[in-house]
């Protein structure tokens, strides 16, 4: 019988990639950025990619969140190939599916935390604009910024700011979450904090998480890493399907 979670089928992978490949141009010749990569995610898997700067793994992240296209090779994400979209039908798999949060926060100066919170449903036009307000304030309440609702970024600070970005990955629902370098703009004990709120809440809400970063203490708070250089998985990477829940 296959193994179910809140109605999710957690013997397959919720993501995967087959012999992922991403060539540029350069110069006259090309460059190699990434090669092969074969990797599955499981449902309410938590997985750490960690690499060295250059070594691909955000450009990784950005294939298998469907943000770029590989040269050769396959993504399929809950079951959807994305080499078989367009953009406007990405686009589409990423609003139902998907929530980011990146280095640089990426909120709107021009909007208060909470509108920076709702803008995400707002856009999906789904929900009326009571429930939209009610589910972004339990969310920034949920992340300690209850006394922050009115305030824009400029008036935050740098964790704050992250805590909000977190709130709005979140309040849509995502059955997956990519990080990129989450705590790569904090200290080491705000990002230690910016961390466990994050893997918390996805505990929560039994979502996915992919995490890319270059930080070893980020790594160990996974459940899983696979390891990236030059633009390859290194040998002895674990995949899942194999001693799932170790370390590599």
């Amino acid at each position: 019988m296959r193994a179910i979670m809140a109605g999710v089928d957690v013997t397959e992978p919720i993501l995967a990639a087959r012999r992922l490949t991403r060539i540029v141009p350069n110069g006259r010749s090309t460059l190699t950025i990434l090669h092969d990569i074969d990797l599955e995610v499981m449902p309410g898997e938590v997985l750490g990619i960690v690499g060295a700067s250059g070594s691909g793994k955000s450009t990784l992240l950005a294939l298998l969140a469907g943000l770029d296209q590989p040269s050769s090779g396959a993504v399929v994400l809950d079951r959807v190939d994305l080499a078989s979209l367009d953009e406007d039908g990405r686009a589409a798999v990423r609003s139902r599916l998907v929530g980011f949060v990146f280095q640089s926060f990426q909120l709107i100066g021009s909007l208060t935390a909470l509108e920076n919170v709702m803008l995400p449903l707002e856009l999906q036009g789904r929900l009326p604009i009571a429930r939209i307000r009610e589910r972004a304030v339990a969310l920034l309440e949920r992340v300690g910024l209850a006394s922050r609702l009115q305030h824009s970024p400029r008036l935050l600070s740098g964790g704050e700011q992250q805590r909000v970005a977190l709130a709005r990955a979140f309040v849509v629902e995502p059955r997956i979450l990519f990080a990129d370098e989450p705590t790569g703009n904090l200290d080491a004990a705000t990002g230690a904090e910016v961390i466990a709120m994050l893997i918390a809440l996805n505990r929560e809400r039994g979502t996915t998480l992919v995490i890319v970063t270059h930080d070893e203490a980020v790594a160990a708070r996974c459940d899983r890493v696979v390891r990236i250089a030059a633009g390859v998985l290194a040998p002895g990477t674990l995949v899942a399907g194999t001693d799932r829940g170790l370390r590599a």
